[in-house]
């Protein structure tokens, strides 16, 4: 009954090819290099235009001048400036806004006239291109790539779409670091150390997210994750971990609220064996199961920065810390241990897995309380000097006061013993370093404070200035002169190799002290080197809490190795206070008396010793069992029951058994606790050497 008719809307004939040949990167914010091919069914005329659209949100111009972002032609008979035309005709001039490109083809500038018709391009060639943009942070509504072959006077002669790729959401304020609370409160920063990592974030997009896959490396090698326990920090729940690889971990964690922040521990890991900024992948998805695995990827961030790994500092053995016990005392310092409040001679032999540069600060921090001693009451620099070259020394010294050898620091050799002289020690004989006030130079020679400098292998560096120094100046840093012979004739030369290692000074942290010696000559990775010093080693109250003394007999203490970056004080090498340093013990003094002292003979001892504590045990306020061990000298014997028939009688016992092996014998009491500060003793039978 009715009828009526509209305009139809055009339709254009097909761009016979818009592929996209290269493989982005799909999660959000990711910079993006893409490679086109294009072919048309018709020709290409100059005057021509091709338009090309990106998706919305993706940014194509470089500049404000309209210049498109790392547009390049891949193919010769269409480039993309008149100064690169060689094969084709023409060429394209290109301006970009927004997610917009448009070429306008132009003639190449030696074809003049000569171009039939003004053909450009003759129909099914294929034209390449590449062009650089950054993906949005999410997947775009309208998500197609667009061209369009234009004529001069505006018709479109061709057209195509390509649908674009999905965009994965960035997880957003991403953040990998070091969980010190988790740790214990130490940083576990080194390469190979075990640490506990968090990783925070926000979801962009939440639909669905259900299961999170995680991986950190640096560079090509990655963190040990196989083993580790995951925690949420904000629900306060252990997650479910569904799939535990070395280098992979899949955690349980739904998602369910807009912008929820995440926060997950994983511990204990390892962390890799090379130094450097950790990168981390995390991805969370909607599916997972045992035979298919992860699938429908929700949100994705890739290679995020984290928290740089550092070289480890090793300490080679346990090292040695001995009381340094009078020369009348029958115990020789080297077996004595380490007693509350007194001097002891520490020995740490140490490497670092980095090469530390020149100028770097090397820094030994000491456990509460320990004091470093140095020669003079408010002298606080310490000097070190490395050598080599002409002088063909193989260990490194280091000194505090140029009059004391309390100081040292050995390079290249790990467990060299320093001798009490002033200090410059060569491998295979003794070298002493001194001030020459005189003629105001340091010196090396084989004599300690040697007058007439100039035999072989000798060295000296001036200083110059006049009059006399009551505390000597810094050594300094380069400047060292050598003789290679004793000869009088032969001139001093000058040795580059030979200088200052380092120079460092003493100072407080709270109840620490610090040794920070910066160095004047780079340190290969793995050399071997050893500090030696004399410490005041602290009273049983300032390690542990009145409460609980006697838990400190066997208290271990941490040291804390490093080298560090003055400039901005960054960590390079570090040996997360693994070293739990020594045993420090409470010292009881004793004597002995034997009834008869000739050789061979079975006789009575007498043992009378001071205790100045209470027995606790570690943990146990009133321990039921105490076991006191007595070692003879050699050749004495004791008998497999050696508590004397006197001491047996006793109602009050100190001791409720004594079993003897050789020259040992162990007293054991079964009410330690009444063992107060007193003087007291106890009688047992043993043999007296030939």
């Amino acid at each position: 009954l009715d009828a009526a008719t509209v305009v139809g809307f055009r339709v254009n004939a097909q761009v016979a090819l818009l592929r996209l040949d290269s493989s982005p990167p799909a999660n959000g914010f990711a910079p993006v290099v893409w490679e086109f091919s294009l072919r048309f069914n018709e020709p290409l005329y100059i005057s021509d235009l091709i338009a090309f659209d990106a998706p919305e949100g993706y940014q194509l111009k470089r500049t404000s001048s309209g210049a498109c972002s790392e547009l390049r032609s891949l193919t010769d008979m269409l480039p993309s400036s008149d100064t690169s035309c060689s094969l084709g005709r023409c060429y394209y001039l290109p301006v970009c806004a927004d997610n917009r490109m448009q070429w306008e083809l132009r003639r190449c500038p030696r074809q003049g006239d000569s171009v039939a018709s003004g053909l450009c391009i003759a129909s099914a060639q294929d034209i390449r291109f590449s062009l650089a943009s950054t993906n949005p942070d999410l997947t775009p509504k309208w998500n197609r790539f667009v061209v369009r072959h234009t004529s001069l006077r505006g018709d479109i002669l061709s057209s195509r779409t390509l649908p674009g790729y999905r965009i994965f959401p960035l997880l957003r304020n991403f953040s990998a670091r070091l969980n010190l609370t988790a740790a214990g409160g130490d940083s576990f920063q080194a390469v190979g150390s075990e640490s506990a990592v968090q990783l925070n974030f926000v979801a962009a997009e939440l639909v669905g997210s259900r299961y999170i896959a995680i991986r950190g490396a640096v560079g090509s090698q990655t963190f040990r994750l196989s083993g580790a326990t995951a925690f949420d920090d904000i629900l306060g729940l252990v997650l479910p971990i569904r799939v535990s690889q070395p280098d992979l971990i899949i955690l349980e964690r739904e998602m369910s609220q807009p912008n929820e922040q995440i926060s997950i521990t994983l511990k204990p890991l390892q962390n890799p064996v090379v130094h450097g900024i950790s990168t981390w992948n995390v991805t969370t998805y909607k599916y997972w199961n045992e035979i298919q695995g992860v699938g429908m990827i929700i949100n994705q961030i890739l290679d995020a920065p984290g928290f740089r790994v550092l070289g480890f500092v090793a300490v080679q053995g346990i090292g040695s810390l001995t009381t340094l016990i009078d020369s009348s005392s029958s115990c020789a310092s080297a077996a004595c241990p380490a007693y509350f409040d007194q001097f002891a001679k520490l020995t740490l032999a140490f490497q670092s897995s980095v090469h530390t540069p020149s100028g770097y600060e090397m820094l030994f921090v000491s456990p509460p309380h320990y004091k470093f001693v140095l020669a003079e009451q408010g002298d606080n620099k310490v000097h070190f000097v490395l050598h080599g070259g002409l002088l063909t020394a193989s260990i490194v010294v280091v000194n505090g006061s140029s009059l004391s050898g309390k100081w040292a620091m050995v390079a290249s050799h790990p467990y060299a013993l320093l001798s009490q002289q002033p200090v410059f020690q060569q491998f295979g004989h003794a070298r002493y370093l001194f001030w020459h006030n005189g003629s105001r130079e340091w010196a090396i020679s084989d004599s300690p404070n040697a007058t007439d400098l100039g035999t072989a292998m000798e060295a000296k560096a001036p200083v110059g200035g006049s009059g006399s120094d009551l505390v000597p100046p810094s050594v300094p840093h380069s400047g060292w002169l050598v003789k290679n012979t004793g000869q009088d004739y032969i001139a001093w030369v000058a040795a580059p190799e030979l200088r200052v290692f380092g120079e460092g000074e003493l100072s407080s942290i709270g109840s620490h002290q610090q040794v920070t010696f910066q160095l004047g000559r780079g340190v290969e990775a793995f050399a071997l080197a050893s500090i030696q010093c004399v410490i005041d080693l602290p009273t049983l109250d300032q390690v542990v809490d009145a409460a609980s003394v006697g838990e400190s007999a066997n208290v271990e203490q941490k040291w804390l190795l490093q080298t560090v970056r003055p400039s901005d004080g960054l960590v390079h090498a570090t040996n997360d206070k693994l070293f739990m340093g020594f045993p420090l013990v409470q010292r009881i003094a004793f004597s002995l008396a034997a009834a008869l002292q000739a050789p061979t003979v079975n006789t009575i001892m007498t043992l009378a010793f001071d205790q100045d504590f209470r027995l606790h045990g570690v943990g146990i306020p009133n321990p039921s069992f105490a076991r006191y061990e007595l070692k003879a000298p050699a050749g004495f014997r004791f008998p497999s029951t050696c508590l004397s028939a006197a001491e047996i009688a006793k109602v009050a016992k100190l001791f409720d058994k004594c079993s003897g092996v050789a020259q040992l014998a162990n007293l054991v009491s079964q009410r330690p606790t009444t063992h107060k500060p007193t003087h007291t003793h106890a009688g047992g039978h043993f043999t007296l050497p030939f």
